[in-house]
C-alpha cells in the first residue's frame, strides 16, 4: 500500500476512520502552529499514540459489536484512510508498536464490551507501512499556508475599512443619541430637525419655535412623557425626529462578513494531519506512515454489546441505508 492509493468506498464489510487530531486535545497556540507550518517540524508522536487510544475508545466497541454480531465473512476496519478510500496514513518516527495498540484496544474493551466469548479470539490487527513517492516537488511553503497569507492580507484590507466606517458611524450615532437639549440647542441638529418638521407637517407651530431665539434648557422626563403624544409640542417632533435617525442609523450599521477559510489557519492544517504529511515527510528523518488495520473474522454466534460514550450499552449491527454501509443499534 502506498500514500494517497484509493482503496475504493466503504463496503458493509469494510470501514474507513481518517486519522486527525480533532478527536484529541493538541496543546499548541496558533503562534506555535504557524512555526510548525513554516519549519514543517515533526514534534507529534506522543500525540499520534494518544489519538489512536482516543479513536480505539470512539470508534472500535462499536465496529466490533457490529461486525462480530452477524457476519457472513470477515471485515475489516481502517484507521488513517478517509471515507472516500484514499491512504493518507498515520505519520510517526520510527516504529509504531503493534503491542502498544493492543495493549490499548485490550484495555478498551475491558470496560466497553460485554461478549459471550473471548472476543479477542476474533479480532486481528495488522500494523501496515506505507510505501511513499520522495520525488514529488513541494514548493518551501504549504499550499494552505500561502492562501492563509493571502487570505490574511484581504481580511486585513477589508477590516480596516470597516473600522473606518464604524467610526464614521459611531460619530453618526453620537451626533442624534443624545439628550433632547443638545439636539435643540445645537445649530446643525436644529436645523435638521426644522427641515424634517416642514417635511411632515408645514405648518405646525413648533418651526415658528425653533426658529426663534429659543433655548430649550432642563426638562423632566415626565415632560417628554406627557407632550410626546401632541403635535403641537416640541416634545413630540424629538422624539419622533430621533427615533426615525436612530432606526435609519441601525439600518445602515456597518457589519463585517468577511472570514478566513478554516481550512487555511496553520492550527487547522496541522490538526487535520493529512495536509502536512508530504511536508512533514519531506523534513523529518526516520518518519513513516502507517495504516492500522482491524481484522473481525467470520462469527455467527457472538452476542455483544457496547458501551457509548454516555455509558449506556447497546447492541448493533452492519448494514446499508441510504446507499451507505452504516452501523445500525439493535
Amino acid at each position: 500500500m502506498f500514500f494517497n492509493q484509493n482503496l475504493g468506498l466503504e463496503t458493509i464489510y469494510k470501514e474507513y476512520k481518517s486519522f486527525n487530531f480533532f478527536c484529541n486535545t493538541l496543546l499548541i497556540s496558533n503562534e506555535d502552529a504557524i512555526k510548525l507550518v513554516e519549519t514543517k517540524e515533526w514534534l507529534f508522536n506522543d500525540d499520534i499514540i494518544n489519538t489512536i487510544e482516543c479513536m480505539i475508545n470512539i470508534f472500535l466497541p462499536k465496529y466490533a459489536c457490529a461486525f462480530l454480531s452477524n457476519n457472513d465473512k470477515d471485515a475489516e476496519l481502517y484507521f488513517g484512510i478517509d471515507d472516500n478510500g484514499i491512504i493518507h496514513g498515520i505519520p510517526y518516527q520510527g516504529e509504531l508498536d503493534k503491542n502498544l495498540i493492543i495493549e490499548k484496544y485490550k484495555k478498551c474493551f475491558y470496560d466497553k464490551i460485554k461478549c459471550t466469548d473471548n472476543i479477542f479470539n476474533y479480532i486481528d490487527i495488522d500494523i501496515i507501512k506505507l510505501d511513499y513517492d520522495y520525488h514529488k516537488k513541494l514548493d518551501d511553503t504549504h499550499y494552505l499556508y500561502k492562501k492563509f497569507i493571502n487570505e490574511k492580507i484581504i481580511f486585513n484590507l477589508n477590516y480596516n475599512k470597516y473600522i473606518l466606517k464604524k467610526k464614521k458611524w459611531n460619530k453618526l450615532l453620537a451626533r442624534y443619541n443624545t439628550k433632547f437639549t443638545d439636539l435643540v440647542n445645537n445649530y446643525d441638529t436644529r436645523l435638521e430637525l426644522i427641515n424634517y418638521i416642514e417635511i411632515k407637517d408645514p405648518k405646525n407651530c413648533t418651526i415658528k419655535l425653533l426658529k426663534s431665539n429659543y433655548v430649550m434648557l432642563n426638562y423632566k422626563t415626565i415632560d417628554i412623557q406627557i407632550y410626546k403624544l401632541d403635535k403641537n409640542n416640541i416634545f413630540y417632533w424629538l422624539a419622533t425626529w430621533k427615533d426615525t435617525m436612530l432606526q435609519f442609523l441601525k439600518s445602515i450599521k456597518p457589519t463585517f462578513y468577511y472570514k478566513i477559510p478554516c481550512m487555511c489557519y496553520p492550527l487547522n492544517i496541522i490538526l487535520a494531519v493529512h495536509p502536512m504529511i508530504p511536508y512533514w515527510m519531506h523534513n523529518n528523518t526516520e518518519l513513516n506512515l502507517f495504516i492500522i488495520k482491524f481484522t473481525f473474522k467470520r462469527t455467527y454466534s457472538l452476542d455483544i454489546q457496547y458501551k457509548n460514550i454516555y455509558n449506556n450499552w447497546f447492541r448493533c449491527y452492519r448494514t446499508i441505508a441510504n446507499g451507505e454501509p452504516c452501523c445500525q443499534r439493535l
